[in-house]
């Protein structure tokens, strides 16, 4: 959006170029910021990794909505690293919106599993 503002090669390498990817958060805000980011990709995924492998339990009625969401949801994570590699995504809204339903989903497996154990 900005990067002809910027370009002082009079357009020699295009216009309109997006010059970012996950990496800007490493350029704009250091290592440890990256880290962080990282750190909550990471940990999501895995959350949705032990919410998808305790849903393979026999005898549960809602196995089949653990197992699909934590899959897709963790697709969704791994589209948006790759993604991210290449589009400017790195500060985009959508990733958020995966953390807040990666929470939800856990929360929720946690007092499906809760009633389970109360019966």
């Amino acid at each position: 959006m900005f990067y002809n503002n910027y370009d002082t090669s009079g357009g020699e390498y295009g216009y309109y170029r997006s010059v970012h990817s996950h990496f800007q958060m490493l350029a704009d805000m250091g290592f440890v910021v990256a880290f962080v980011c990282l750190s909550l990709l990471l940990l999501s995924t895995l959350n949705l990794y032990r919410i998808g492998s305790k849903a393979k339990m026999p005898n549960i009625k809602e196995n089949d909505f653990y197992i699909n969401i934590s899959t897709a949801l963790m697709a969704s994570v791994v589209a948006f690293l790759i993604g991210g590699a290449f589009y400017e995504a790195a500060y985009n809204d959508l990733i958020w919106l995966f953390f807040a339903v990666i929470i939800a989903t856990e929360r929720q497996f946690k007092k499906d599993q809760e009633k389970i154990g109360e019966q």
